[in-house]
């Protein structure tokens, strides 16, 4: 492999690999272990200095990265422009994301100046990871005092909007170090001030810090006790504010794709007047739906969030309003929707041209599918439609069939539904060619089929499918195909495999293909 030395890459020796049937394994007679002793020592060392919280004071991610042997040019450039840093140095990303064990460490936030220091009273939630960004909305909790035992003269609750100039400058960017439900104590001092006011939250009405020197230290204790994201979509035509967050769980992060059939409830009001057009009620739509509000194919919304969205006539009923609810032309819209579920509806026709939809109705388990040749066992019904908006037919109850993938060949009761949907003996089994490599264990789909997939009389088909198991059937590497083996009990270790010199134990039993005489 190269190898890369002081910015540039030289090659290692040529190495005369060892003949192997089945895989490899290292040979560690080819490495130099000295070549790899130092920077691993490096390494651990500059990982131990980090839990302890022992880094010098002015390191940056580069000189960090150098420490563990990392350097050569990589750098934050060479890990793809610091995922996850969103620019910041070290100091900034540490002093930014302080967790419970932090808590009475004392960190920098003025870039090694020592003008502003954080200390963590409380850590904010472990699951949460995000601080607050322009346009958020924070609501605050704090007290400043005079460092030294002074009476406090500045107190404030509330909520502010990041970005907005209504936080001192220091504050502002003390705030925006902290996470949800984080409680912290701010050392400030006069350079970190830079001719400000003394006070932190601009307001009418106040404490006044009339008499208080210029030239004093100030102490304060920030809490910050509630946090809500506002994004800004579609160049500030939509703004987005969260006001309940998606609870935690598996697919908590999903958004709906670009065809799925959505289930919220919203309410509307148009800006200017307060006007109430809608009251709060469900509602159900289609992301593929053209005749919609652009709003609605805009938002960025997870399940169970609640948010409250800003619309500019652009994305509402533009120019012409809606007379009908009372909506006048050009009006800015306040909506507030809470997202309940959706279907995520996927084009998997083999030219994607719309001719097999399916709709997850049910996720199902692990991140298997099954591949060709695999016996699948499923559940299955089969609808029909004369047309695409018609009243749908069932043509047969529910049955359990199984079926080879790719196989050309059904069992009989799948060709039995197949015959009742009018679409012939095949007709069902290339829908569930189709369906089934896409679905995972104990899934609940339904492929929609046009008659372009299926053919017969229907303009659509709805083929409603819940894959119980399935058996791999799948060709021995190394034998061009001509030997086909069946597990029929999952390994416990479906990735160990005996090497060339073990020693195997088994029973085998060989039969003839068709007749099942019992060779040997």
């Amino acid at each position: 492999a190269p190898r890369r030395l002081e910015g540039a890459w030289h090659s290692r020796p040529a190495v005369v690999p060892m003949p192997l049937d089945n895989f490899s394994k290292v040979d560690f007679s080819k490495i130099d272990p000295s070549e790899y002793e130092e920077e691993g020592a490096a390494a651990k060392a500059m990982q131990e200095r980090m839990l302890d919280g022992d880094l010098p004071e002015h390191m940056g991610m580069e000189e960090m990265m150098a420490g563990m042997g990392m350097g050569g040019g990589m750098g934050m450039g060479g890990m793809g422009g610091g995922a996850g840093l969103e620019g910041r140095d070290w100091d900034e990303y540490r002093v930014a994301s302080m967790e419970p064990g932090d808590v009475g460490l004392t960190l920098d936030c003025s870039g090694g100046k020592g003008a502003l220091t954080k200390t963590l009273r409380r850590a904010g939630a472990r699951d949460d990871f995000e601080n607050p960004s322009d346009r958020w909305e924070a609501v605050l909790r704090l007290s400043g005092a005079v460092a030294g035992g002074g009476a406090p003269f500045d107190s404030f609750e509330g909520c502010v909007t990041m970005g907005e100039g209504r936080l001192s400058a220091w504050l502002d960017k003390a705030v925006r170090t902290m996470k949800r439900g984080e409680a912290s104590a701010f050392t400030v001092l006069p350079a970190a001030r830079d001719g400000e006011a003394l006070l932190s939250v601009r307001r009418e009405g106040g404490p006044s810090a009339e008499g208080l020197p210029a030239e004093a230290v100030l102490e304060y204790e920030v809490e910050l006790r509630e946090l809500r994201e506002v994004q800004v979509l579609c160049d500030g035509l939509l703004l987005q504010k969260t006001l309940v967050r998606a609870p935690k769980g598996p697919g908590s992060w999903e958004l709906p794709g670009e065809r799925a059939e959505v289930r919220c409830s919203w309410r509307g009001e148009v800006e200017a007047t307060g006007f109430v057009f809608r009251g709060e009620a469900p509602f159900r739509y289609s992301r593929a739906d053209a005749s919609l509000l652009r709003v609605w194919r805009e938002l960025k919304m997870k399940r169970g969030e609640v948010a409250e969205l800003k619309v500019a006539p652009e994305l509402a009923y533009g120019p012409g309003g809606e007379p009908e609810l009372g909506v006048p032309p050009d009006a800015s819209l306040l909506l507030r929707v809470a997202m309940g579920d959706w279907n995520d509806v996927e084009d998997v026709s083999p030219s994607r041209d719309g001719s097999a939809l399916k709709v997850v109705e049910s996720r199902g388990e692990g991140w298997q599918r099954p591949m060709q040749r695999y016996v699948c066992t499923l559940s299955l019904e089969v609808e029909v439609r004369a047309c695409a908006e018609s009243a749908p037919e069932k043509v047969a109850p529910e049955a359990e069939v199984t079926m080879a993938l790719g196989g050309g060949s059904v069992e009989a009761p799948l060709e039995e539904v197949s015959r009742l949907a009018g679409l012939g003996a095949w007709g069902v089994g290339a829908a569930l060619d189709v369906l089934l490599p896409t679905m995972q264990r104990r899934e609940r789909a339904v492929l929609r089929c046009s008659q372009a997939l299926v053919g017969g009389p229907h303009e659509r088909v709805d083929v409603r499918a819940t894959l119980s198991s399935w058996v791999r059937v799948e060709p021995v590497p190394h034998t061009a195909e001509a030997v086909v083996r069946t597990v029929l009990v999952e390994a416990e270790q479906e990735h160990e495999r005996p090497n060339e010199d073990a020693r195997c134990e088994i029973t085998f039993a060989v039969r003839a293909a068709g007749s099942g005489a019992l060779l040997e």
